[in-house]
């Protein structure tokens, strides 16, 4: 699952992802992507931290209070240790710069043993 609020970013990471995973769901927030997740438990979400209604960090936590085994990788515009160790403490498992999309077959691959 994809939570990202611009819809070009969204689709850059969905052609990153092309060929990684059967379906992609795409959420604009992280309003939505609670609601999304509840009903499709995803394998791996790829979540924004700054979006409206409900920002990434806010949601990260509410997914991993309602499922914490769910894996969720940050993808920000933000490169900042700061962000990474704050993701992390609400539960993300991982933290990526978007500059960094390239990674993301990389990233799919350490979370597919956990899969």
């Amino acid at each position: 699952m994809i939570v990202e609020d611009n819809e070009k970013v969204r689709g850059l990471i969905r052609y990153a992802l092309s060929g990684d995973f059967e379906s992609i769901i795409e959420c604009a927030d992280g309003a939505d992507a609670l609601e999304t997740y509840m009903e499709h438990h995803p394998d791996l979400v790829f979540m924004d931290i700054q979006m409206p209604r409900l920002d990434g960090l806010s949601a990260t936590r509410l997914l991993r209070e309602y499922d914490p085994s769910a894996k969720i990788h940050i993808l920000t515009d933000y490169d900042e240790d700061v962000l990474g160790t704050v993701a992390e403490a609400v539960g993300a498992c991982g933290y990526t710069s978007k500059v960094n999309l390239h990674e993301l077959g990389m990233i799919v691959s350490q979370y597919a043993d956990r899969m």
